[in-house]
């Protein structure tokens, strides 16, 4: 992976992932996520973890339509530890591996979106200030239009 983010501070970066059981937040627990640490150019250190929100969240028709993004079977993510316990090793690892870090998403718009709920309660202000969204800063470097969007991105 490159930065695709200049970084003449020498400042850690972290690059946050996650893949729900749905599109929308309330509706749509988090199933699974990943972080990993940059600093100066190289992966410090990373993190993942599938997360079972409930069983209620799979019953849907909207996991079905999510499932068709990420491929994680039903049976993957019923079998995998609580959300609640995910989300307190993932803020434990930022905490201890990042502390003060940059926090960066391929789709800010929609991670932030749903680290910001209960269990995760990732604060909004760690995500405040400069271009955080990996997404649109590929996009700006495939020279693809600001109302120019990618032919998929679902997450």
């Amino acid at each position: 992976m490159v930065s695709l983010l200049p970084d003449p501070l020498g400042k850690r970066r972290v690059y946050l992932d996650t893949e729900t059981c749905g599109f929308w937040k309330g509706s749509s627990g988090i199933c699974e996520v990943a972080a990993s640490v940059w600093y100066k150019g190289s992966e410090e250190s990373s993190f993942s973890s599938l997360a079972n929100p409930g069983a209620g969240y799979l019953q849907s028709d909207r996991f079905s339509k999510a499932h068709a993004v990420h491929s994680i079977p039903g049976s993957a993510i019923l079998e995998s530890p609580p959300a609640e316990d995910v989300a307190a090793s993932l803020l434990a690892f930022i905490k201890n591996n990042a502390e003060g870090a940059s926090l960066h998403s391929f789709n800010v718009q929609f991670d932030s979106r749903h680290l910001a709920a209960r269990p995760w309660c990732v604060p909004l202000w760690w995500w405040a200030g400069g271009e955080r969204c990996v997404m649109r800063l590929a996009m700006k470097a495939m020279k693809l239009g600001p109302t120019s969007e990618p032919e998929t991105y679902s997450n």
